[in-house]
């Protein structure tokens, strides 16, 4: 069918300066402003940056992430990448981080371990590669048998405990009763609980729920009682296994006896599921008010988490018992309430940080929160995130502290740099700064290197080469460069 414009849209006009193409679009009122694209983050230079690494072990570590980055970009010098990770257990870990995208590159590298290898988690790790990667039901039942195999040869329990976890998952997608069936031979003491993760419950719901299901009721049967972490350990395990089974997660909360942990459970589960079931979160939410109202010891803070969890889900209610916390006129309340709120509503806890610090020149603190409150602006209001970063004195001996602002900062531009990269380029130059004020070597000051360029080369893949030749004979800096570059090649080819 041909579609025809009306006449009075069939000539747009455009009342106002333009730069930069401008397409068919109607009468636009104002200036059009069109920002080129940035050519954006090479592989090769993640590549680059990992070559100039004099420390052998460093470069080794950080191969893999370059390699990933390359396979999606220029396959031909991933390989040659991939061919220069010589230790076979990385070499059998890479394989099983590519095996989604990659599969038969994957296969590959894992088949000369396959035989019967004298290190059993190398076997394993193969096994399972194939096993996810097969396509054939009869080699991929053979693979199952295999991987079945090794788990239960292992002689130390705890190892064999761990082996039957991973290949119960590994196994679910293809034979889901199978997958249980190898729960079930795991030993049901303390140390199941300590793998209760987010993570383990949604990689099994992804591959079957009726198996993740298995997997709650292994881990719940595993608490006993006389543990006196159970009420901890049981608010960990309601609030993962939510997103699978809300009823389940209920149950759990029936089943712990501390007020604090209950609460504290409730409001997680809300944090996750209010989105997706708003009407079951703010049921939950009417529940954890009762209960924390109820409460003897810490009642205060645990009015606090109600009141965070009701922002969004009852306006009402949350300036209900904000003016409840904040009639007590306690300083220590003030700061613990100004935590529990900082990531909901980060302007009200700026307010009772203020407020605080009027009644207890506590510092420390203060700083700690603001930094929180800032990490909150980030996501959407950038400026107010700068203001109260301005407010923190950094002290030269925190480096965590200063890995933090760096963080902070570096959201901050990543928001900027969507509408326009010359506004984000002096946020991360300050970003720089800070990393620069700091020459001692640690895990945070690193990880933050790692963001920094992760940002920087998505808006200027140059500055981020010149950074890295004035940062030659830091290894521990180039490598956190390298992977970070390669982290931001593999999100824009994801």
């Amino acid at each position: 069918m041909l579609c025809t414009m009306p006449d009075d849209r069939a000539h747009n006009t455009v009342p106002g300066t333009v730069h930069g193409p401008v397409n068919q679009i109607g009468t636009v009122h104002g200036d059009v402003h069109i920002h080129p694209t940035p050519a954006g983050p090479s592989a090769a230079l993640a590549l680059r940056i990992a070559n100039s690494i004099t420390d052998p072990q460093r470069k080794a570590r950080v191969l893999p992430d370059v390699a990933a980055a390359l396979l999606e970009t220029d396959p031909e010098l991933g390989d040659q990448v991939v061919a220069q990770i010589q230790d076979p257990a990385a070499r059998a870990r890479f394989a099983l981080r590519i095996e989604p995208r990659h599969p038969e590159r994957a296969t590959r590298l894992v088949e000369p371990f396959l035989d019967e290898h004298t290190d059993v988690d190398l076997r394993l790790t193969a096994t399972i590669v194939c096993l996810k990667t097969s396509t054939d039901p009869d080699r991929t039942a053979q693979f199952v048998r295999e991987a079945e195999r090794i788990a239960l040869g292992i002689i130390d329990q705890n190892d064999r405990d761990t082996a039957l976890r991973r290949v119960s998952i590994a196994v679910a997608a293809a034979d889901p009763g199978r997958a249980v069936d190898l729960l079930r031979r795991i030993s049901p003491g303390r140390w199941a609980a300590d793998h209760v993760w987010h993570y383990n419950f949604k990689q099994a719901a992804a591959a079957d729920r009726d198996y993740a299901l298995a997997l709650f009721d292994h881990y719940f049967r595993a608490l006993r009682d006389g543990d006196d972490t159970l009420d901890l350990r049981r608010r960990y395990l309601a609030i993962s296994v939510v997103g699978v089974d809300p009823y389940r997660a209920t149950a759990v909360t029936g089943t712990i006896h501390t007020t604090g942990h209950r609460v504290e459970a409730i409001t997680g589960m809300i944090g996750e599921i209010a989105t997706a079931d708003r009407d079951q979160a703010i049921l939950w939410l009417r529940d954890a008010k009762e209960i924390a109202l109820t409460a003897h010891a810490d009642r205060t803070k645990l009015l606090g988490l109600v009141a965070a969890a009701a922002v969004n889900l009852d306006p009402a209610l949350s300036r209900q018992l904000t003016l409840l916390i904040t009639a007590a006129r306690s300083a220590h309340d003030l700061y613990a309430f100004a935590e529990d709120l900082a990531a909901t509503d980060p302007a009200q806890a700026e307010r009772l940080v203020e407020q605080a610090c009027a009644m207890d020149h506590d510092h420390l603190t203060a700083q700690r929160l603001f930094l929180l409150i800032a990490k909150a602006f980030a996501e959407f209001d950038p400026p107010s995130a700068l203001r109260t970063l301005d407010r923190i004195e950094v002290r030269q001996d925190t480096d965590f502290e200063r890995s933090v602002i760096v963080d902070v900062l570096i959201r901050i531009a990543t928001i900027m740099s969507a509408w326009d990269a010359a506004d984000a380029k002096p946020v991360l130059s300050r970003a720089l700064q800070e990393l620069r004020a700091v020459r001692t070597p640690s895990p945070p000051l690193s990880t933050a290197w790692g963001n920094l360029a992760e940002a920087l080369v998505r808006i200027a893949p140059d500055v981020v080469e010149r950074l890295a030749a004035q940062m030659a004979g830091r290894d521990d800096v180039l490598a956190a460069m390298a992977t970070g570059v390669a982290r931001a090649c593999a999100s824009r080819t994801a």
